[in-house]
């Protein structure tokens, strides 16, 4: 079989397999729900008026700012997740290129304590503390090196 008639062969049959494909066999993305949503459109708009009023350049350094707020906040409501929502708000102002001008997105209210503290010594990093009657607990003790952590093994250096 000639190259060209493979290829016209298997683009066929790919485009009739997509087009095979119906609107509600594809997974949808996931949305932010309305509250979150909300409120990120809310600090949008903060950043959006806080720069109108207050940034040195009036010009905005030949930037459309209202275009470019509108822009963002469509692009709000594509967010999936609460972190994706504050990457488009912190890509808003990414825009000016300025180093004073940034995102910094509100404190989560989940606080995680995994039972211990480490600290680094040198290039070892060791445990300093553990709470009683934690799982850490029954698996490590103060003076312990840690050398895996959240998938990174410590590369140790022969001398």
């Amino acid at each position: 079989m000639k190259p060209s008639l493979r290829f016209a062969l298997s683009f066929g049959l790919t485009l009739g397999f997509i087009a095979h494909i119906r609107a509600e066999d594809v997974p949808q993305k996931p949305k932010l729900d309305r509250l979150d949503a909300e409120r990120t459109h809310v600090m949008l708009r903060e950043a959006y008026t806080s720069v109108k009023k207050n940034y040195y350049d009036p010009t905005f350094h030949g930037m459309d700012l209202d275009a470019r707020y509108h822009e963002y906040d469509t692009r709000l409501n594509q967010a999936s997740s609460l972190g994706g929502a504050f990457r488009t708000i912190a890509a808003f102002l990414a825009g000016f290129h300025d180093s004073h001008l940034f995102f910094m997105p509100p404190g989560r209210a989940v606080k995680v304590d995994p039972g211990y503290r480490m600290q680094m010594v040198g290039e070892r990093c060791i445990v300093t503390r553990v709470r009683p009657e934690t799982d850490a607990a029954h698996k490590l003790k103060p003076g312990d090196q840690i050398v895996q952590f959240a998938g990174y093994r410590r590369h140790i250096r022969s001398p």
